[in-house]
């Protein structure tokens, strides 16, 4: 099954307003991808992974955070012993919010799910932008690995806080 997570702006009308079964051309997907053994790999000491997104850039982290192992365990080791998991997902708003259907389902895999709305003041969770988030929910930041995927403003706010942080360029991931 594909699974898409489109953005519905002026560039993108025609394919949501396309009629169910019409044709669209496809490309290959861009980016490196993550390079996951920043996480798995047993000599590296990785007891927190941070998932930061901002808007349509949740839709990577989603399939990480699905991604399972023919033995069904989770391919990062998501809810293993001894490692923890947040999702940093920054919005402007909870009616643009993506996926917010899945959040149960994310707890359960072993991700504490922090939605970040920057534009909605009645909203009672946590306001401001990802980055800001950081510095006080990363229990241990030395041993945490940050995975990210967003607008460049939004990456470049979390790359210089997980500096200030201690945690090393090569425990942040991109996809790009």
């Amino acid at each position: 099954m594909l699974d898409f997570l489109i953005k519905e702006v002026e560039a993108t009308l025609w394919l949501t307003n396309a009629k169910a079964g019409a044709e669209a051309l496809m490309c290959a997907p861009t980016g490196k991808g993550y390079v996951t053994s920043a996480i798995t790999n047993p000599d590296v000491t990785c007891t927190n992974v941070a998932f930061c997104a901002a808007g349509t850039g949740i839709a990577a982290l989603k399939a990480l955070i699905e991604a399972d192992g023919a033995d069904g365990a989770s391919l990062i080791g998501l809810g293993g012993a001894g490692r923890t998991a947040q999702l940093f997902y920054g919005c402007q708003s909870l009616d643009v919010m993506a996926y917010t259907d899945m959040f149960e389902a994310w707890e359960k895999r072993g991700v504490q799910v922090v939605p970040v709305l920057s534009r909605a003041p009645e909203f009672d969770g946590a306001k401001g932008y990802v980055q800001s988030l950081l510095a006080s929910h990363l229990k241990a930041p030395a041993q945490t690995v940050i995975v990210l995927c967003g607008g460049k403003e939004m990456q470049i706010a979390v790359k210089e806080e997980a500096t200030k942080l201690g945690i090393p360029e090569s425990s942040v991931l991109t996809n790009f």
